[in-house]
């Protein structure tokens, strides 16, 4: 056994981990989106009566969500999360707010980013509310290997 090693140990901060977990959650959530808004710009579905007319939207939809992904992962600022809520329920609202003009008003990929949707706004509106802990400069005391603290 060797003893004169030592080994720092840090604090699990269960608010850290919590964080971490909702920008995971957040992560996921905004590349399902992603991969739903290429299937649509791509056409392999179908979420309108003229699919030409979906292949902008949804290749660049796509490509916003898989940015969205990324940053979430990278950054953790409240600006991104303010900002990202407010895009969230701008498009939610305007999914509802445009059916009227769309044939079909409601279809089933449409209803599915928005199930996807939501918990992404949850899950940003959380980060924003709940502003990161910053890093402390204490010192954590080392342990020596066997458990005595030097």
């Amino acid at each position: 056994m060797v003893t004169g090693d030592t080994i720092r140990v840090e604090p699990v901060d269960p608010v850290v981990v919590r964080r971490r977990r909702v920008r995971y959650f957040a992560a996921a959530m905004a590349a399902c989106a992603s991969l739903i808004y290429f299937l649509i710009g791509l056409r392999v579905v179908s979420v309108i009566q003229n699919p030409e007319e979906q292949v902008g939207f949804g290749l660049a939809a796509g490509a916003g969500f898989a940015i969205a992904a990324l940053l979430t992962l990278s950054v953790d600022q409240r600006s991104l999360w303010v900002a990202g809520a407010v895009l969230q329920a701008l498009i939610i609202f305007m999914y509802f707010t445009l059916a009227a003009e769309r044939i079909p008003e409601f279809e089933l990929w449409g209803i599915l980013l928005r199930i996807v949707q939501v918990p992404l706004l949850v899950a940003v509106t959380y980060l924003a509310i709940n502003p990161r802990k910053h890093a402390r400069h204490a010192q954590v005391p080392a342990m020596r290997v066997g458990g005595t603290a030097s």
